[in-house]
């Protein structure tokens, strides 16, 4: 907050038990179904993150939310947290969190644009315009978590509204 780290935390949460565990997605995680299956359930877990959010966020004030900040978060991280707010029978999601998220694949594209041909891999070409501060591990490891935090690392001008490459200006 104000870029400053407040708290970190590593909640470890058991799946939905209406939830399929496929080996592929314990091969992304790096995990075992031993492993989930040993967590502490959602039940317990759950007051435990929302207590957390209560330290810094006055979910009824209108104007006091969280954004939720990632990489191509819109089309997982976003709903997943969302759907494990309804799981756990909070229908409040939007009392914590604002509906639009911040996703630095979507900020970095309009600066990204004219290089993106050049680029083998766009998220690695994101190095240029921000600093990873937290991420998922590819293959177990100690921290996973839902809310993942970019930092910029310097202040660029807004781009071009022209670019090569059909990045042009609208109604022409």
């Amino acid at each position: 907050m104000d870029g400053e780290v407040k708290e970190e935390f590593d909640f470890k949460v058991q799946p939905n038990p209406k939830a399929e565990i496929t080996q592929e997605a314990l091969e992304v995680a790096g995990v075992t179904k031993e492993q989930i299956l040993s967590y502490p359930p959602m039940g317990t877990i759950f007051p435990q993150f929302i207590a957390m959010l209560d330290k810094y966020v006055d979910r009824f004030n209108k104007k006091d939310k969280f954004f939720l900040a990632g990489y191509n978060n819109a089309s997982f991280d976003n709903q997943f947290l969302r759907a494990w707010f309804l799981q756990n029978g909070d229908k409040y999601f939007g009392s914590w969190f604002w509906s639009n998220s911040i996703d630095v694949m979507v900020l970095a594209t309009p600066y990204l644009a004219a290089k993106r041909t050049e680029m083998e891999n766009f998220k690695q070409g994101l190095q240029a315009f921000a600093q990873v501060v937290r991420k998922r591990p590819k293959h177990g490891g100690e921290k996973t978590t839902m809310i993942i935090g970019y930092r910029l690392i310097s202040e660029f001008d807004p781009p071009p509204l022209t670019q090569p490459h059909g990045l042009g200006q609208c109604g022409r």
